[in-house]
């Protein structure tokens, strides 16, 4: 990653000692010569939102560069411990536009291990989201359905794998078919759009490629791969020839920084279950077809497709803490509290609504209570996204407080918990 890029300044970059992976001074992971791969993914995720180039998915989020070789016969432990860096570092989501050639999900052990950890130690045991794109394996044009490269295909539920669809909603022609019946894990999660074909050479006309961040100057894509911008502030800067599920990965990432941007609570796998499950599918003109796979998370798979398109506004909008309880006298945040009376006979009342959207997503209500006060009885009866609650005071009682607390499961994994005070009073 460039350092004090005019659409990513230092200020939101976290450069460490030690970031560099790659040879040359260990404490700067800027890019050497052409090497404009990392800054372009960079951009995706996190380039400002001002008044020049591109706006990233998550603008207000922080990257930290770690610079890995490009090319040449590297052991597979520089990768496992440029993973356990970002790591240790403090990394919450691990974005990996790279693999290796190969469809064995234990290629290199230090590697899986290394993914292994973060994923269940990262975050103080929370996980770091691990991301990797899938490769650039396939050509449908020419009957090859390709494969699912390592590490992106590694054993461990985790990970996050990337396709490419394009800019029509159809699987990319690069991007790897998954394979359910494969011993080699060749599972394909999500798709985010990218470029409709790769290209080793100049752009083909008419058939432009990911806008994104270039190495500042006349390095990196822009105008090695194709001169575009040719115009504008830094234009030199950006580049609009990023391509591959290389670009499909980081948009993955940028989704899930915006989710922890919302709710830092979440396990990686509760990430990953809201990212898969709320995934849009292709427009019902590019005919795929979705159908329920045994042992995947809820929501219906495609091998082409996986569970379909990234889907930013829905992944977000699940992942939020939950503050949907209200009352009749008034909307209330996240344990909000609010006041009821009891009538002569003792009685108090209250009705609670959730607000929770239907999504293609399955929520599960677990209802609790803490008494503050003596209570005669008290009814509760959860339906749907509703709740009626009702308490009996015990004759000459004074009042107190219920607490009610909604945990909301996706599955097996609890997302978050809300809750609601009732003062009651006689």
């Amino acid at each position: 990653m460039s350092s004090d890029h005019p659409d990513l300044p230092n200020s939101r970059q976290v450069r460490l000692n030690g970031s560099n992976f790659a040879g040359g001074n260990a404490n700067d992971p800027s890019p050497v010569g052409n090497e404009a791969h990392g800054n372009a993914c960079a951009g995706i995720i996190a380039a400002s939102h001002n008044d020049e180039g591109i706006a990233g998915i998550a603008p207000l989020c922080r990257i930290m560069p770690v610079r890995l070789p490009s090319s040449g016969s590297v052991p597979g432990s520089v990768y496992a411990s440029a993973i356990t860096f970002a790591r240790t570092n403090g990394a919450a989501i691990i974005s990996n536009s790279w693999g290796f050639f190969s469809s064995n999900p234990n290629y290199e052990p230090v590697i899986v291990s290394a993914i292994s950890d973060a994923t269940s130690n990262g975050r103080g045991g929370l996980g770091c989201v691990v991301v990797f794109a899938a490769g650039n394996t396939a050509d449908h044009a020419g009957s090859n359905s390709g494969f699912v490269t390592f590490p992106s295909n590694v054993l461990n539920p985790g990970v996050l794998t990337v396709g490419a669809s394009d800019r029509n909603d159809y699987q990319a022609n690069y991007s790897p078919t998954s394979n359910l019946g494969s011993s080699q894990n060749q599972i394909i999660d999500v798709m985010a759009p990218s470029s409709k074909s790769i290209y080793f050479g100049q752009i083909a006309a008419g058939d432009p490629d990911v806008w994104t961040i270039d190495i500042q100057g006349g390095a990196g894509y822009n105008p090695l791969v194709g001169a575009l911008p040719t115009t504008g502030t830094n234009y030199l800067d950006y580049t609009g020839h990023f391509s591959g599920t290389s670009a499909a990965c980081p948009q993955v990432a940028g989704v899930a920084a915006l989710m922890l941007s919302e709710n830092q609570n979440l396990t990686q796998a509760v990430v990953g279950t809201i990212i898969r499950s709320t995934a849009r599918k292709a427009r019902s003109g590019s005919s795929y077809t979705y159908s329920t796979t045994p042992g995947r998370p809820d929501g219906t798979f495609n091998d082409q497709m996986g569970y379909g398109v990234v889907n930013a506004y829905d992944s977000v909008r699940i992942a939020r803490p939950l503050s949907y309880f209200t009352s009749p006298s008034q909307g209330i945040n996240n344990g909000g509290q609010s006041t009821v009376y009891a009538d002569s006979n003792g009685y108090a009342s209250a009705v609670l609504f959730t607000t929770v959207p239907s999504m293609a997503v399955s929520y599960s209500f677990v209802w609790s209570s803490l008494f503050y006060g003596q209570y005669d009885r008290w009814y509760l009866w959860p339906s749907g996204n509703r709740a009626d609650i009702s308490v009996y005071l015990n004759p000459g009682q004074s009042g107190g407080t219920l607490r009610v607390v909604c945990d909301i499961y996706i599955g097996s994994d609890k997302v978050t918990s809300t809750y609601y005070y009732l003062d009651v009073l006689p």
